[in-house]
């Protein structure tokens, strides 16, 4: 009868001493891959040229947000214009236009009261400037957010 208890304990005792390990190890296994940013907790800092429409742009010390953006890809070579507002203050910023150089930028203000409508003639005379078409060619544009006046080409 005593072999009886003693062989009770030790199999409840080994019993006891295992579900304490397995308990032990199951809190220390991970839980999975954790969702993180890809920086850690620090922030990626984007440039103008990674512009997205909904950032906010400073330019001269003024906000503008952007709220349109036309992707242009003319056979490899890329530029964007992103339409950028400060309240009525409507300005296009034109980055990557330039073929050779770092890639200048230009900030231009849309002309609304000269019209082109159609295939663009080979000659625009608006005020005193004369404008004489370079050349022709193709290039395939993504249009996102809202551009304005030229949301029409949508």
């Amino acid at each position: 009868m005593i072999w009886f208890l003693l062989v009770l304990l030790a199999v409840i005792g080994g019993a006891a001493v295992v579900g304490v390990a397995a308990g032990e190890r199951r809190k220390s296994l991970p839980g999975g891959p954790q969702a993180a940013l890809p920086a850690g907790d620090r922030s990626v800092e984007r440039g103008v040229r990674d512009l997205r429409v909904d950032d906010v742009l400073t330019i001269d010390g003024v906000d503008f947000l952007v709220e349109g953006m036309i992707n242009y890809d003319e056979d490899g070579h890329r530029w964007v214009g992103a339409r950028v507002v400060d309240g009525s203050d409507v300005k296009w910023l034109i980055i990557g236009i330039e073929r050779a150089g770092a890639g200048a930028m230009r900030l231009v203000v849309q002309d609304d009261a000269t019209q082109i409508a159609g295939y663009p003639p080979e000659v625009l005379v608006i005020g005193d400037i004369r404008y004489t078409l370079d050349k022709r060619g193709a290039a395939t544009c993504a249009l996102h957010g809202d551009l304005g006046s030229l949301g029409a080409l949508k």
